[in-house]
């Protein structure tokens, strides 16, 4: 009986784990938002300095330096866009491969310790119908 509650405090225990990677999972949602949110404003400036550089341009300026000040900052802003895209894919990517190897663990040590309980169980009963006889 005693290991029974010992078995029933690590289940206990497993749920908590699962709450808080589910807990762990929300936050990454919201930090993907958030990384979105900055990405899609880092765009809207892109598209910003681009239209300025059209701009520029239309109006037949011959402010060489500027223009180039602006080009090189369109290429840095491409740049630091598509450095947030692949830091924000490799983390997902991190943070999914943790989680389905901590999920998988806890599905086994469950699935495990279900069968243990299961076999002290029949051993229990099977002591029962021997002392019974």
């Amino acid at each position: 009986a005693g290991s029974l509650l010992g078995h029933r405090e690590l289940l206990e225990n497993l749920l908590k784990d699962k709450e808080e990677l589910k807990n762990k999972s929300e936050r990454l949602k919201q930090q993907e938002q958030e990384l979105r949110t900055a990405l899609a404003k880092e765009q809207d400036e892109l598209e910003k300095e681009k239209t300025a550089k059209k701009d520029l341009e239309a109006k037949g300026a011959s402010q060489t330096l500027e223009t180039t000040m602006l080009n090189d900052r369109v290429t840095e802003l491409t740049e630091r866009t598509e450095l947030l895209l692949r830091e924000h894919e490799n983390e997902k990517r991190r943070v999914k491969q943790h989680h389905d190897g901590e999920l998988t663990a806890i599905v086994q040590e469950s699935e495990d310790m279900m069968k243990t309980l299961q076999d002290k169980e029949d051993k229990l009963h099977l002591q029962m119908q021997e002392e019974k006889d």
